[in-house]
Protein backbone atom coordinates (compact mmCIF):
# COMPACT_ATOMS: atom_id res chain seq x y z
CA UNK A 1 0.00 0.00 0.00
CA UNK A 2 1.43 3.45 -0.54
CA UNK A 3 1.82 5.64 1.74
CA UNK A 4 0.13 9.27 1.61
CA UNK A 5 2.63 11.72 1.30
CA UNK A 6 0.76 13.29 4.11
CA UNK A 7 1.58 10.71 6.10
CA UNK A 8 5.12 10.53 4.79
CA UNK A 9 5.77 13.99 6.36
CA UNK A 10 4.21 13.23 9.53
CA UNK A 11 6.71 10.25 10.11
CA UNK A 12 9.11 11.99 8.78
CA UNK A 13 8.53 15.72 11.34
CA UNK A 14 8.14 12.85 14.65
CA UNK A 15 11.26 10.99 13.66
CA UNK A 16 13.80 14.15 13.19
CA UNK A 17 12.79 15.12 16.79
CA UNK A 18 12.94 11.43 18.42
CA UNK A 19 15.57 10.55 16.72
CA UNK A 20 16.32 7.58 19.08
CA UNK A 21 13.34 6.16 19.35
CA UNK A 22 12.77 4.82 15.45
CA UNK A 23 9.82 2.74 13.99
CA UNK A 24 10.72 -0.53 15.96
CA UNK A 25 10.51 -1.92 19.36
CA UNK A 26 12.62 -2.36 22.12
CA UNK A 27 13.17 -5.35 24.07
CA UNK A 28 13.41 -3.73 26.88
CA UNK A 29 10.11 -3.77 28.49
CA UNK A 30 10.34 0.15 30.63
CA UNK A 31 12.24 1.31 27.39
CA UNK A 32 9.36 0.29 25.39
CA UNK A 33 7.01 1.99 27.51
CA UNK A 34 9.62 5.60 27.54
CA UNK A 35 9.01 4.85 23.31
CA UNK A 36 5.91 4.59 23.16
CA UNK A 37 4.66 7.07 25.88
CA UNK A 38 6.97 9.65 23.35
CA UNK A 39 5.76 8.60 19.99
CA UNK A 40 1.52 9.35 21.52
CA UNK A 41 2.41 12.33 23.12
CA UNK A 42 4.21 13.59 19.96
CA UNK A 43 1.53 12.58 17.71
CA UNK A 44 -0.93 14.16 19.77
CA UNK A 45 1.46 17.47 19.88
CA UNK A 46 1.48 17.19 16.23
CA UNK A 47 -2.29 16.77 15.07
CA UNK A 48 -2.91 20.38 14.83
CA UNK A 49 0.20 21.18 12.77
CA UNK A 50 0.21 20.95 8.71
CA UNK A 51 -0.31 18.73 7.45
CA UNK A 52 -3.28 18.03 9.31
CA UNK A 53 -4.39 13.97 8.61
CA UNK A 54 -7.65 12.34 8.31
CA UNK A 55 -8.67 9.35 10.86
CA UNK A 56 -7.34 6.90 8.61
CA UNK A 57 -4.40 8.70 7.78
CA UNK A 58 -3.32 8.90 11.25
CA UNK A 59 -4.25 5.24 11.95
CA UNK A 60 -1.53 4.45 9.11
CA UNK A 61 0.85 6.78 10.96
CA UNK A 62 0.51 5.38 14.26
CA UNK A 63 1.11 1.57 12.52
CA UNK A 64 4.22 2.75 10.66
CA UNK A 65 5.37 3.85 14.03
CA UNK A 66 4.76 0.42 15.67
CA UNK A 67 2.78 1.61 18.17
CA UNK A 68 -1.05 1.11 16.61
CA UNK A 69 -2.09 -1.35 19.49
CA UNK A 70 -1.67 1.70 22.13
CA UNK A 71 -2.74 3.88 19.55
CA UNK A 72 -6.26 2.49 19.22
CA UNK A 73 -6.09 0.68 23.35
CA UNK A 74 -8.17 3.48 24.99
CA UNK A 75 -6.60 1.65 28.80
CA UNK A 76 -2.90 2.43 27.54
CA UNK A 77 -3.61 5.36 26.14
CA UNK A 78 -4.77 6.20 29.92
CA UNK A 79 -2.01 4.77 31.34
CA UNK A 80 0.73 5.84 28.79
CA UNK A 81 0.00 9.59 28.25
CA UNK A 82 -3.04 10.18 30.46
CA UNK A 83 -4.84 12.35 27.70
CA UNK A 84 -8.50 11.40 27.01
CA UNK A 85 -7.98 12.91 23.63
CA UNK A 86 -5.52 10.89 22.06
CA UNK A 87 -8.31 8.38 20.33
CA UNK A 88 -9.24 10.94 17.62
CA UNK A 89 -12.44 12.38 18.42
CA UNK A 90 -12.97 12.04 14.27
CA UNK A 91 -13.21 8.39 14.82
CA UNK A 92 -16.56 9.24 16.56
CA UNK A 93 -19.30 9.31 14.35
CA UNK A 94 -20.95 12.67 13.39
CA UNK A 95 -23.53 13.79 15.52
CA UNK A 96 -26.84 13.28 13.27
CA UNK A 97 -30.59 13.96 14.19
CA UNK A 98 -32.99 11.33 14.61
CA UNK A 99 -36.42 11.30 15.84
CA UNK A 100 -37.52 8.90 18.23
CA UNK A 101 -40.98 7.67 19.49
CA UNK A 102 -41.98 7.88 23.53
CA UNK A 103 -43.42 5.05 25.03
CA UNK A 104 -46.54 7.47 25.69
CA UNK A 105 -46.48 7.71 21.62
CA UNK A 106 -44.86 11.19 21.39
CA UNK A 107 -42.29 12.16 18.76
CA UNK A 108 -39.27 13.52 19.78
CA UNK A 109 -35.78 14.61 18.20
CA UNK A 110 -32.83 13.56 19.49
CA UNK A 111 -28.73 14.20 18.77
CA UNK A 112 -27.86 10.66 18.03
CA UNK A 113 -24.34 9.03 18.26
CA UNK A 114 -22.86 5.72 18.38
CA UNK A 115 -26.42 4.64 19.48
CA UNK A 116 -25.80 7.25 22.46
CA UNK A 117 -28.67 9.33 22.86
CA UNK A 118 -28.68 12.87 23.49
CA UNK A 119 -31.40 16.50 24.10
CA UNK A 120 -31.44 18.41 20.79
CA UNK A 121 -30.96 21.15 23.34
CA UNK A 122 -27.18 19.60 24.37
CA UNK A 123 -24.17 21.54 23.00
CA UNK A 124 -22.10 19.37 20.34
CA UNK A 125 -18.48 20.38 22.30
CA UNK A 126 -20.23 18.63 25.31
CA UNK A 127 -21.61 15.70 23.69
CA UNK A 128 -18.15 15.04 21.78
CA UNK A 129 -16.64 14.82 25.34
CA UNK A 130 -19.15 13.19 27.04
CA UNK A 131 -18.49 10.10 24.21
CA UNK A 132 -14.86 10.56 24.60
CA UNK A 133 -15.25 10.27 28.36
CA UNK A 134 -17.41 6.96 27.93
CA UNK A 135 -15.15 5.50 25.50
CA UNK A 136 -12.19 5.80 27.50
CA UNK A 137 -14.14 5.20 30.83
CA UNK A 138 -12.56 8.07 32.79
CA UNK A 139 -14.22 8.81 36.39
CA UNK A 140 -15.33 12.72 35.89
CA UNK A 141 -17.32 14.99 38.22
CA UNK A 142 -20.08 16.73 36.87
CA UNK A 143 -21.81 20.06 38.19
CA UNK A 144 -25.37 21.09 36.96
CA UNK A 145 -26.50 24.96 36.58
CA UNK A 146 -28.73 26.70 34.43
CA UNK A 147 -28.65 26.14 31.06
CA UNK A 148 -31.79 27.46 29.64
CA UNK A 149 -31.07 30.58 27.02
CA UNK A 150 -34.02 32.13 27.77
CA UNK A 151 -33.29 32.74 31.50
CA UNK A 152 -30.01 35.59 30.54
CA UNK A 153 -28.94 36.47 34.00
CA UNK A 154 -29.00 33.12 34.89
CA UNK A 155 -27.77 31.39 32.01
CA UNK A 156 -24.53 29.21 32.92
CA UNK A 157 -24.81 29.33 36.70
CA UNK A 158 -23.95 26.32 38.80
CA UNK A 159 -27.01 25.66 41.10
CA UNK A 160 -26.07 26.06 44.67
CA UNK A 161 -28.47 23.22 45.82
CA UNK A 162 -25.39 20.96 44.60
CA UNK A 163 -22.38 22.27 45.80
CA UNK A 164 -21.72 20.68 48.69
CA UNK A 165 -21.67 17.07 46.81
CA UNK A 166 -21.04 16.97 43.06
CA UNK A 167 -22.10 13.81 41.90
CA UNK A 168 -18.96 11.81 40.30
CA UNK A 169 -18.59 8.91 38.68
CA UNK A 170 -18.44 7.02 35.36
CA UNK A 171 -20.66 7.95 32.28
CA UNK A 172 -22.28 4.95 30.77
CA UNK A 173 -25.61 4.10 28.84
CA UNK A 174 -28.67 2.42 29.44
CA UNK A 175 -30.76 -0.12 27.18
CA UNK A 176 -32.31 2.77 25.38
CA UNK A 177 -28.91 4.81 24.56
CA UNK A 178 -29.28 7.22 27.27
CA UNK A 179 -25.95 8.69 28.73
CA UNK A 180 -26.36 8.08 32.64
CA UNK A 181 -23.27 8.59 35.27
CA UNK A 182 -22.81 5.74 37.45
CA UNK A 183 -21.11 5.99 41.13
CA UNK A 184 -18.78 2.28 39.66
CA UNK A 185 -18.33 1.03 36.49
CA UNK A 186 -20.73 -1.92 37.70
CA UNK A 187 -23.20 0.18 39.27
CA UNK A 188 -26.59 -0.35 38.33
CA UNK A 189 -28.15 2.33 39.71
CA UNK A 190 -27.39 5.77 38.01
CA UNK A 191 -26.45 8.89 40.50
CA UNK A 192 -29.47 11.50 40.01
CA UNK A 193 -28.13 13.58 37.36
CA UNK A 194 -30.02 16.06 34.87
CA UNK A 195 -27.33 15.45 31.57
CA UNK A 196 -28.91 18.50 30.09
CA UNK A 197 -28.27 21.31 33.24
CA UNK A 198 -24.49 20.08 33.47
CA UNK A 199 -22.43 23.44 33.20
CA UNK A 200 -19.12 21.62 33.94
CA UNK A 201 -16.88 18.50 33.52
CA UNK A 202 -13.88 17.58 35.36
CA UNK A 203 -11.57 14.93 36.23
CA UNK A 204 -12.63 13.28 39.52
CA UNK A 205 -8.94 10.80 39.55
CA UNK A 206 -5.63 10.76 40.85
CA UNK A 207 -4.10 10.31 37.50
CA UNK A 208 -5.97 13.03 35.71
CA UNK A 209 -7.20 16.19 37.18
CA UNK A 210 -7.81 19.41 35.39
CA UNK A 211 -11.00 21.07 34.01
CA UNK A 212 -12.77 19.46 30.74
CA UNK A 213 -15.84 20.94 30.01
CA UNK A 214 -17.67 24.65 31.12
CA UNK A 215 -20.55 26.19 29.87
CA UNK A 216 -19.46 29.06 27.48
CA UNK A 217 -21.61 31.20 30.10
CA UNK A 218 -20.32 29.18 33.28
CA UNK A 219 -20.72 31.56 36.53
CA UNK A 220 -19.59 30.14 39.97
CA UNK A 221 -23.14 29.29 42.06
CA UNK A 222 -24.38 32.43 44.20
CA UNK A 223 -25.11 30.67 46.92
CA UNK A 224 -28.64 31.40 46.61
CA UNK A 225 -31.50 28.72 46.63
CA UNK A 226 -34.59 28.79 45.07
CA UNK A 227 -37.79 29.50 47.57
CA UNK A 228 -40.11 30.51 44.82
CA UNK A 229 -40.68 29.52 41.01
CA UNK A 230 -43.74 30.34 39.95
CA UNK A 231 -45.49 32.05 36.92
CA UNK A 232 -41.84 32.98 35.36
CA UNK A 233 -40.88 34.26 38.51
CA UNK A 234 -37.76 33.25 40.59
CA UNK A 235 -37.13 34.23 43.94
CA UNK A 236 -33.99 33.09 45.65
CA UNK A 237 -32.71 33.27 48.76
CA UNK A 238 -29.64 32.72 51.22
CA UNK A 239 -29.12 33.37 54.84
CA UNK A 240 -26.61 36.20 55.21
CA UNK A 241 -26.65 36.16 59.59
CA UNK A 242 -28.53 35.28 62.58
CA UNK A 243 -29.59 39.04 64.28
CA UNK A 244 -31.45 36.99 67.16
CA UNK A 245 -32.98 33.89 68.04
CA UNK A 246 -36.11 34.65 66.00
CA UNK A 247 -35.28 37.57 63.88
CA UNK A 248 -31.96 36.50 61.09
CA UNK A 249 -31.25 38.69 57.54
CA UNK A 250 -31.25 37.41 54.00
CA UNK A 251 -29.73 38.33 50.69
CA UNK A 252 -33.01 37.48 48.31
CA UNK A 253 -33.11 38.31 44.84
CA UNK A 254 -35.95 38.34 42.39
CA UNK A 255 -35.86 37.35 38.82
CA UNK A 256 -38.60 37.83 36.21
CA UNK A 257 -38.36 35.45 32.78
CA UNK A 258 -34.12 35.00 34.19
CA UNK A 259 -33.89 38.43 34.38
CA UNK A 260 -32.66 40.26 37.60
CA UNK A 261 -35.13 42.61 38.97
CA UNK A 262 -34.12 43.18 42.63
CA UNK A 263 -31.74 42.05 44.85
CA UNK A 264 -31.12 43.18 48.64
CA UNK A 265 -28.95 41.93 51.66
CA UNK A 266 -30.98 43.16 54.00
CA UNK A 267 -34.13 41.59 54.01
CA UNK A 268 -35.09 40.64 57.94
CA UNK A 269 -37.63 38.09 59.15
CA UNK A 270 -39.42 38.90 62.08
CA UNK A 271 -41.05 35.22 62.41
CA UNK A 272 -39.52 32.31 64.50
CA UNK A 273 -40.76 30.15 61.37
CA UNK A 274 -38.95 32.18 58.96
CA UNK A 275 -36.79 28.99 57.04
CA UNK A 276 -37.08 25.01 56.36
CA UNK A 277 -35.99 22.98 58.33
CA UNK A 278 -33.88 21.04 55.70
CA UNK A 279 -32.25 24.26 54.22
CA UNK A 280 -32.17 27.53 56.17
CA UNK A 281 -31.19 29.22 53.14
CA UNK A 282 -34.66 28.71 52.01
CA UNK A 283 -37.37 30.96 52.89
CA UNK A 284 -40.72 29.70 54.21
CA UNK A 285 -43.92 30.87 52.66
CA UNK A 286 -44.24 33.46 56.05
CA UNK A 287 -40.85 34.52 55.13
CA UNK A 288 -42.09 34.98 51.47
CA UNK A 289 -44.89 36.56 51.68
CA UNK A 290 -43.10 38.97 53.67
CA UNK A 291 -40.39 39.77 50.82
CA UNK A 292 -42.86 39.91 48.34
CA UNK A 293 -44.57 42.79 49.95
CA UNK A 294 -41.54 44.50 50.27
CA UNK A 295 -40.96 43.98 46.64
CA UNK A 296 -44.44 45.12 45.39
CA UNK A 297 -45.39 48.59 47.75
CA UNK A 298 -48.92 49.63 47.21
CA UNK A 299 -49.64 50.98 43.88
CA UNK A 300 -47.38 54.68 43.41
CA UNK A 301 -44.84 53.80 46.24
CA UNK A 302 -41.58 51.98 46.18
CA UNK A 303 -39.82 49.89 47.86
CA UNK A 304 -38.74 51.42 51.26
CA UNK A 305 -35.15 53.15 50.90
CA UNK A 306 -31.84 51.01 51.70
CA UNK A 307 -33.60 47.66 50.87
CA UNK A 308 -32.45 47.67 47.44
CA UNK A 309 -29.10 47.26 46.70
CA UNK A 310 -29.67 49.21 43.47
CA UNK A 311 -32.93 51.46 41.89
CA UNK A 312 -32.77 52.90 38.67
CA UNK A 313 -34.91 53.74 35.88
CA UNK A 314 -35.46 50.02 34.79
CA UNK A 315 -36.55 49.05 38.46
CA UNK A 316 -39.20 51.70 39.22
CA UNK A 317 -40.71 51.03 35.57
CA UNK A 318 -41.21 47.28 36.42
CA UNK A 319 -42.42 48.18 39.86
CA UNK A 320 -45.42 50.19 38.28
CA UNK A 321 -45.35 47.14 35.55
CA UNK A 322 -48.38 44.44 35.60
CA UNK A 323 -46.02 41.60 36.38
CA UNK A 324 -45.54 43.60 39.64
CA UNK A 325 -48.96 43.39 40.49
CA UNK A 326 -48.95 39.49 38.98
CA UNK A 327 -45.95 38.73 41.73
CA UNK A 328 -48.13 40.74 44.37
CA UNK A 329 -51.19 38.39 43.57
CA UNK A 330 -48.76 35.68 43.98
CA UNK A 331 -47.36 36.53 47.28
CA UNK A 332 -51.28 37.55 48.65
CA UNK A 333 -52.46 33.85 47.98
CA UNK A 334 -49.18 31.80 49.88
CA UNK A 335 -50.53 29.30 52.39
CA UNK A 336 -49.06 30.31 55.85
Amino acid sequence: MNTPNTVKSKIDNILHELPRFGSYAFADLAAEKERIRAILAKILEKREEEPQLSGFEEKILAKALNVYEPYIDAAIQRKQTGEIIIRPLHTIASIQPEQIETGAGEKLWIKSVLKTRYALSMPDDLILKLESVRDCNFRIRMEEGFTDPDLPDLNGMAHSEQFSLLPEGYLSRNEDGVPLLYATARSTIPLALDMQNVVRIEFANRNHGGELWRHPHYQLNDGCFTSLDMQGFLLRSRLMAHISKSQQRYEIKLYDHGKLIAESRNFQTRHAKHALVENENLLSNVALKEAILKLTPRPGELPEEGFLEKFDTAQKDWFASVRAKELARIGMDLDV
